[in-house]
């Protein structure tokens, strides 16, 4: 029976769409096996299950091993934080207490966790915090568990993105159209500094393709779409300027859009910037992912590379619903019974087989037994004869030298009419004495 393959649906979805890739287990890695994006150039009711329920009909979801949803940047509050600690308890109970200084919501509406970016040599630590409202993850979770897809656990963009390290040197931002938005993260030195989300229901794919379609109302002039998006990156990095207080003059751009080549919209977008435009690096090495993509793709989906992407640092922010953490406990311990129940199966199977082939072996030898026993009764039955006769003969010589004998020998040892035998004595011990 051939096994089962380990397989993983991981889904970027927006408002106006999703992109979906599927990734196989092999000994070297992850394999990127089937990718799909569908965007709608306008968002309508609907339009997020839409696309699931056509994705589902060609892909079938259920089959995979797991599901992981990634929500975008521009869904959820983020902060670049430094706190006094490096145990993560410790963070975590700092995080909940100051949470309503950065969402007008209570805590208990919030879904938090973080990842640290920096240990500090002081003892402080520089995290990345993520405050998700409850109700934003149930709305993505919902649409997929209305067509009976269970997803395993939801993780935000941004950590994807570190795990990428698009860049290690200098100062890149790193610019992720997704379905519904775009993100943009600043690194520097490799770590992660700035992080802004834009929601921006475009069909990126067409933008990819076109640089420089119009957008926008019918009106004498029409901006195209590098003109919005550049328009979005120099307000995110003039942002950025603001925030940190960092010259962005120099900045690098890396462009990247989920399933998309990005080449003709870097070079649409290099000359409104003044900035190096690049697409995101195809050729890097992607830590545990052997092809992020395949054959023929334009590129990755980007952020379900990032979720398998092998890191040291086990960069995830974690934002599942305790419901479905819970479910997925109760499967994991239903998989790991199952196969402790199969494995128990083969071993009696085994044993079964092993009484079986002893069992065998015995008769076998038995068998053989008999059939000696068979070859060697004749030879006992003239043994036996043979030791009959011997008895016999030793009967025979055991008469030998009785008193009868003994009497005649001395009678016939004295003359002839000169003696007269009154009397015969006989003792085993002493012998024969004769009056």
């Amino acid at each position: 029976m051939a096994r089962k393959k380990d397989t993983v649906s991981v889904l970027s979805m927006g408002t106006n769409g999703l992109a979906w890739a599927r990734f196989e287990r092999h000994a070297k890695g992850w394999r990127c096996v089937a990718q799909d994006l569908l965007l709608r150039a306008e968002e309508v009711p609907d339009t997020l299950r839409q696309c699931l329920d056509e994705l589902d009909g060609r892909e079938n979801l259920r089959q995979d091993g797991r599901i992981i949803l990634v929500i975008p940047r521009h869904e959820v509050t983020t902060r670049i934080l430094t706190l006094p600690s490096q145990d993560r308890g410790e963070m975590d109970s700092m995080l909940r207490l100051s949470a309503e200084e950065f969402v007008p919501y209570p805590a208990e509406e919030l879904i938090i966790d973080h990842c640290t970016l920096e240990k500090l040599p002081n003892g402080e630590s520089r995290v990345l915090a993520a405050f998700a409202h409850r109700d934003t993850i149930d709305r993505l979770v919902a649409a997929c568990e209305a067509l009976t897809v269970q997803p395993e656990q939801v993780v935000l963009s941004t950590a994807c993105l570190v795990r990428l390290k698009p860049s290690d040197k200098g100062e890149t931002a790193a610019v992720l159209l997704q379905p519904g938005g775009m993100e943009v993260a600043v690194f520097r030195d490799g770590v992660l500094v700035y992080s802004r989300g834009i929601s921006s229901p475009v069909d990126w794919q067409g933008v990819c393709r076109d640089p420089e379609m119009p957008v926008g109302g019918g009106g004498v002039i029409q901006d195209t779409a590098a003109d919005e998006l550049a328009a979005e990156i120099r307000s995110s990095l003039s942002a950025y300027r603001r925030e940190v207080g960092a010259d962005s003059s120099d900045c690098r751009i890396l462009i990247g859009a989920e399933s998309c080549d990005t080449t003709a919209l870097c070079r649409a977008l290099e000359g409104r910037l003044n900035l190096s435009c690049a697409p995101f690096p195809m050729g890097v090495p992607i830590p545990g992912v052997v092809t992020p993509c395949p054959s023929g793709a334009g590129a990755p989906v980007w952020c379900a590379a990032g979720v398998l992407a092998e890191d040291a640092q086990g960069t995830v922010i974690d934002l599942t619903p305790e419901r479905l953490r819970t479910v997925a406990r109760g499967r994991r311990l239903t998989g790991m019974l199952s196969r402790l129940a199969v494995m128990l199966g083969i071993a009696l199977v085994f044993l079964f087989v092993a009484y079986r082939i002893e069992v065998s072996r015995r008769e076998a030898y038995i068998a053989d037994l008999e059939r000696q026993v068979q070859s060697l009764e004749p030879r006992a039955k003239g043994i036996a004869e043979m030791r009959e006769q011997l008895n016999i003969l030793r009967r025979q010589v055991d008469r030998s030298g009785s008193i009868l004998e003994q009497l005649a020998a001395v009678v016939s040892a004295v003359p002839v009419d000169r003696v007269n035998i009154t009397r015969v004595s006989l003792n085993r011990n002493e012998g024969i004495t004769v009056w």
